[in-house]
């Protein structure tokens, strides 16, 4: 398994990172490729942050995967915000997607950390 990852500060309020990888088992049955790439933007007490994934399975199964993913922050404190997610997992079956394949989760909610 070998990954790089990598984030760079644009600006004070603009962050953008990403990620790469393959992976591969000893008997070759389980191997790919992933990659990632993100943003997020800070303004006063907000976060909004933005992510791509990917997986390519070289494997004979050949389940890629994609991922979206959308996120908002409110800093109420140092250690409590509400925040809002939203994703969107697809499961790619031989690079034609496949009823049921698409998962669509939206959270909610308050966090706090101590």
């Amino acid at each position: 398994q070998n990954l790089l990852g990598l984030a760079y500060t644009l600006t004070p309020t603009v962050r953008l990172h990403a990620g790469f990888g393959t992976f591969e088992s000893n008997n070759n049955t389980v191997k790919g490729s992933s990659q990632q790439f993100g943003a997020s933007y800070t303004t006063g007490a907000w976060n909004f942050m933005g992510q791509m994934a990917s997986v390519d399975d070289k494997a004979s199964t050949n389940n890629d995967r994609k991922m979206i993913g959308l996120g908002v922050n409110y800093n109420l404190s140092k250690t409590t915000r509400a925040y809002v997610r939203y994703d969107s997992i697809n499961r790619l079956d031989n690079k034609a997607a496949v009823a049921g394949s698409e998962v669509k989760r939206t959270a909610i909610g308050l966090a706090d950390t101590f």
